[in-house]
């Protein structure tokens, strides 16, 4: 989790939870730094060899996911790596399923019931179908609020990268809508053209299981090996896949050690 510290802008938290065992849910809270905004990526890199570590005699496979307030949403953690200190760092999309989660959504229970009828709903129909396109002409004149009230809708993909904060008029703002709405899956790309993101996405999707295997395909398309599209345009593929049951509970202050 990644959130600014309100009296200085160069910085911010890092709190971090490891979840050792595979069946246990919540983990426990590994730490809490503070840092400076610049040092991110290579504090998260200390993290994740910490992490492995520890599992260096575990067998299993491993998903980071990054917990972001709306300032920090457009972090390019997706184009982050590990190792650095070797000269040769590799990108984390190899070794991981990559992911991020909302935190305001996290914080805000008024919103949760919602995020299960919708999540449970996904689980249950993971349809390709139920994906909601930015943008489209036949619906721009309808408001979003009204779109994504539709439970058909579990995904939702935004025509361009959102604002690190909501419109300050009172103008629709998609990501919020969509994360009131309870929807899980929001994705983004940050120079995509809306066809070629399309096309993308269809791949991604293509499974028999559609969007549960969406975090397995998004990662498959990396590779490189049997993908149909550029690297670049996979590689800065955004995926906010965020799973109502598993919460964080952050009822209690976050004391950080500053480094």
């Amino acid at each position: 989790m990644l959130e600014p510290v309100s009296a200085d802008p160069t910085r911010c938290t890092l709190a971090f939870w490891r979840q050792d065992d595979p069946e246990v849910w919540p983990p426990s809270l590994g730490g809490v730094r503070e840092i400076g905004i610049e040092e991110v990526e290579l504090r998260v890199d200390d993290v994740i060899l910490e992490t492995e570590g520890v599992w260096s005699g575990q067998s299993m496979s491993a998903s980071v996911e990054f917990l972001l307030p709306r300032t920090l949403i457009n972090l390019p953690v997706q184009r982050w790596a590990k190792e650095h200190d070797t000269g040769q760092p590799q990108p984390l999309r190899y070794g991981y399923r990559l992911g991020i989660r909302s935190l305001e959504r996290m914080r805000a229970r008024h919103w949760h019931r919602a995020w299960h009828v919708r999540w449970d709903s996904m689980v249950k129909d993971p349809a390709a179908d139920r994906l909601h396109y930015s943008g489209r002409p036949e619906v721009e004149d309808h408001p979003i609020d009204a779109i994504l009230s539709d439970e058909h809708w579990v995904g939702l993909v935004l025509a361009k990268p959102p604002s690190p904060q909501a419109k300050p008029d009172g103008a629709p703002d998609e990501l919020t809508s969509a994360l009131r709405s309870g929807l899980p899956v929001v994705l983004w790309h940050p120079d995509a053209e809306p066809e070629t993101l399309r096309e993308l996405l269809d791949w991604v999707l293509a499974a028999e299981s559609g969007f549960n295997e969406l975090p397995d395909r998004r990662k498959l398309a990396n590779s490189g090996m049997a993908v149909p599209f550029k690297n670049s345009l996979a590689h800065d593929l955004v995926v906010m896949w965020d799973d109502p049951k598993r919460v964080i509970v952050l009822d209690q202050p976050l004391i950080p050690t500053r480094l």
